[in-house]
């Protein structure tokens, strides 16, 4: 018999239609627009639309540090980063460009690019 998933493992997210739980290592990358919020899945081309703003987003996620806040409207999955092109100031992914803020660059080159 399989073991049970870890409720540790996973995010409780409202959306419209109810409540999705997602494995952490699924989500992409979470992007705030005017009036939602929108998470970008692995395993799905269409982002789902959630009923929280960034700010509760960033709370909910803080699993380990997998998720790196680049911008003020944009969480990214470090696990899914595959490149970064720092002139032009973005984190490349597998389902788009994640722009990074000047004011992230610094804290992200001192992480991630030693």
């Amino acid at each position: 018999m399989e073991k049970p998933v870890s409720i540790d493992k996973k995010i409780t997210i409202r959306t419209p239609e109810g409540y999705v739980f997602i494995d952490y290592h699924e989500i992409v990358r979470i992007e705030a627009l005017r009036n939602h919020t929108v998470m970008f899945l692995d395993s799905q081309t269409e982002p789902i639309k959630i009923l929280l703003c960034m700010k509760e987003v960033v709370e909910k996620s803080q699993n380990g540090s997998i998720f790196f806040k680049c911008h003020r409207s944009h969480l990214v999955n470090l696990l899914y980063v595959q490149e970064f092109k720092e002139k032009a100031r973005v984190l490349v992914t597998k389902n788009g460009d994640v722009p990074i803020a000047k004011e992230y660059i610094k804290e992200f080159k001192n992480a991630y690019c030693k």
